[in-house]
This record gives C-alpha cells, sequence and structure tokens, in this order.
C-alpha cells in the first residue's frame, strides 16, 4: 500500500474510534436472505446520504451503507461470515461511521462492527 492509503485508512480508524462519543438515532431493520444469489445491483438513484442494506448470503451478512462525500452520493460495504443465523439487525450512524448489530431474535446470539469509508476506501472494525 502506498502511503497516501496508509494514512487514509489510519484517519478513518481515528474518526470511527472517535465516533461512540456522539448520540444517534437508532434503526431496526430487516436482512434479506438472498441465498446464494448474487448481490443485487446498486443503483445510487434510489438511495440517500446514510441509507443502508443488509443482506445475507449463504454463511455471510453484508451491509451496503450510503453517504454524501462533497458533492457526491458514494455506496461502501462490509460483509461478515460466520455460520450462525441472524435475523435481525440494528444500525445507529456517528458521523460518517455505521454501527451495526446483527442478531436472533431468539438465541440472543448477536455480533456487532462499525464500518466506515471515504472515497475508494471501506474499513471495518469488529467489536468483541
Amino acid at each position: 500500500m502506498n502511503r497516501l492509503t496508509l494514512v487514509t485508512m489510519a484517519l478513518l480508524l481515528v474518526a470511527g474510534s472517535l465516533c461512540t462519543a456522539q448520540s444517534a438515532k437508532h434503526f431496526t431493520a430487516e436482512i434479506k436472505n438472498i441465498g446464494n444469489a448474487k448481490m443485487p445491483n446498486d443503483d445510487l438513484t434510489k438511495h440517500k446520504h446514510h441509507d443502508a442494506e443488509f443482506f445475507r448470503l449463504g454463511d455471510h451478512y453484508m451491509v451496503t451503507y450510503h453517504q454524501s462525500e462533497k458533492d457526491t452520493l458514494r455506496s461502501h460495504g462490509a460483509s461478515y461470515g460466520g455460520k450462525d443465523v441472524l435475523d435481525k439487525v440494528d444500525y445507529a450512524w456517528y458521523g460518517d461511521t455505521i454501527a451495526v448489530r446483527f442478531f436472533n431474535k431468539t438465541t440472543k446470539k448477536e455480533i456487532h462492527f462499525k464500518a466506515f469509508g471515504h472515497g475508494g476506501v471501506s474499513s471495518m472494525r469488529v467489536d468483541d
């Protein structure tokens, strides 16, 4: 990786860490189970700043999230792989960082992560 990419990633990590001090509105969403099919095409004309979609593809859980960067709406993504069946998702935005909790309402199993991106770079941090 070149120096600019490393610096950009470091800044995104710092921004992701700082986001926990801010308050945010929380949302609950359904996970679209698309089996082993391809991810649907991301049509940016159908989205606005801070839209998010959640998918299950086999053993992977995918998040597609959108944010305005300067005057352009950009799409970013993150994924998590695991054998657990998770059926709901809660999420919140802290600035341009999305905090996600996939969970199973019956078994109480859950995973937490934060995702953030800028330009052509997307990053994710799994919370323990």
